[in-house]
């Protein structure tokens, strides 16, 4: 299907259409009598001890069962329910992709140790983490995937039991998406559900802290740096901050409070000595050190996670190179990891843009698509280079180590890196290419094209030869 065909005009004006009616409904909202002072949800204070209930790596990972042998990352993208639907099929491929190992049969799901995700990959993320598998697989196409969830969005804006509470200035669209994600998805769980969940991977829904245009990740570790506990957060504000894109939505607003004694993590410490060593270790303690230095409760905005880390490998990315981080993954480089397996699913679309076929000045949404994606590819590239670059610079160390001190103590061999990227540049029939690359950015898709996607998801990780050799090597594994 070429760039100028009739379906591809038409599905070019759908989403700028439905841009233009959510945002008179937004404007409509300003003209509600002022004065009412709702609030919204807001996080609660404490400190939270360091035990296994408290939403952390360490915590999840020390699980009964864990098994660091084969390490799997899962990074979700951002793009609305295209990238939700795209990444429930990838887990669907990964469950059935199966190896044997020491006269059991495993699939590449049972290694998954973490999933990182930003905006739409926020809600298969955030889902899995709350139920266990096979109700996972069962439920989340109808509870989300194919529900009208943009709809459901502008029905709230136009529901005069709504007006009331968007006229006060400490409640926001944002807020409104929460609450019916809430209804929708997610039955008003909060983080620690996530916690003493079914034993599954680490979820990092991540967002972007406005002030600084920094990561922002939902883990206890984060909220430690808050003065708050995350354990009584619901998990739908998590994926509404994680998926809150500017002018669409509104942010949400998290509130940081006074610390007891304001003593800093190491980590943060580390990275604010790091400045010329490390640009982004030092950029990363200074953003969350400025979450210190709160004389009293004050506040932080987020928005879209896209923003600061398009693909949501940045966090994992940082725990692996040993930047200043609330977690690391050190020990899995340093012994007992074997095969460390990342996996990306892009759900960007790509070719011509329809903004080459006009002559008239592009508007305010093309602008903001162009100026918030753009760069943020760009940065995404590098963030894959610098991962495959880090475990060449491992490997070349142990070879050199080996061979000039060859009757040295034994060291650590550093694990086997499969970078994985399934997108739709990966895709090989052209037809089918080119028409997933027409799926608007929206919450709302049609059966049809949820289906599409769940396949594409699942063809995509079937048919990789990275991942053929992984289980090629797996398979060989005593």
């Amino acid at each position: 299907m070429n760039p100028s065909s009739p379906l591809q005009r038409a599905r070019s004006h759908v989403t700028p259409f439905r841009v233009v009616i959510f945002l008179v409904l937004l404007g409509a909202t300003a003209f509600v009598a002022p004065g009412c002072n709702h609030r919204a949800f807001r996080n609660a204070p404490g400190v939270v001890a360091d035990t296994p209930a408290a939403y952390r790596f360490r915590a999840v990972d020390a699980l009964p069962g864990t098994d660091d042998e084969t390490f799997v990352i899962l990074a979700f993208s951002g793009g609305g329910t295209r990238a939700a639907a795209l990444s429930f099929g990838v887990m669907e491929g990964l469950a059935r992709v199966t190896y044997t190992r020491r006269g059991q049969t495993r699939s590449l799901l049972d290694d998954v140790h973490i999933i990182s995700s930003v905006s739409g990959g926020s809600f298969t993320a955030a889902y899995y983490g709350l139920h266990p598998r096979e109700e996972f697989f069962k439920t989340f196409p109808d509870r989300f995937l194919y529900q009208k969830v943009q709809t459901g969005l502008v029905l709230g804006l136009f529901n005069p039991l709504n007006w009331p509470k968007l006229a006060s200035p400490y409640y926001s669209r944002i807020d409104m998406a929460a609450e019916y994600y809430d209804r929708l998805v997610f039955d008003r769980k909060t983080f620690a559900d996530i916690a003493r969940g079914p034993g599954h991977p680490f979820i990092i829904l991540n967002s972007t802290d406005m002030a600084c245009t920094g990561r922002f990740e939902f883990t206890q570790d984060q909220f430690d740096v808050l003065g708050s506990d995350l354990g009584s957060y619901p998990v739908s504000r998590g994926v509404a901050a994680s998926s809150a894109f500017p002018i669409l939505l509104a942010p949400m607003t998290v509130t940081t409070y006074p610390k007891p004694d304001g003593t800093r993590p190491g980590w943060i410490t580390a990275g604010l000595k790091a400045r010329t060593l490390n640009a982004r270790s030092y950029a990363t303690a200074v953003q969350n050190d400025g979450y210190y230095t709160v004389p009293r409760d004050q506040y932080i905005h987020l928005l879209d996670g896209g923003l600061a880390d398009n693909i949501g490998l940045r966090g994992p990315a940082g725990a692996l190179m040993g930047d200043a981080m609330p977690w690391t993954l050190q020990p899995q480089l340093n012994g007992g990891t074997k095969h460390l397996v990342v996996i990306m699913v892009d759900a960007h679309t790509e070719g011509a843009s329809p903004l080459a076929t006009r002559e008239s000045t592009p508007g305010v949404i093309p602008v903001l698509g162009t100026v918030t994606g753009g760069p943020m590819n760009n940065y995404s590239a590098d963030t894959i280079q610098q991962v495959g670059d880090l475990f060449t610079q491992l490997r070349q160390n142990y070879d050199d180590a080996k061979k000039l001190y060859p009757n040295g103590p034994a060291l650590a061999s550093p694990p086997n890196l499969y970078m994985i990227k399934l997108s739709f540049a990966e895709i090989s029939d052209p037809a089918t290419r080119a028409r997933l690359n027409l799926i608007p950015t929206t919450f709302q898709l049609s059966r049809t094209e949820v289906d599409d996607l769940r396949a594409a998801g699942k063809n995509l990780i079937e048919a990789s030869p990275v991942k053929n050799q992984l289980i090629q090597d797996l398979q060989k594994s005593p």
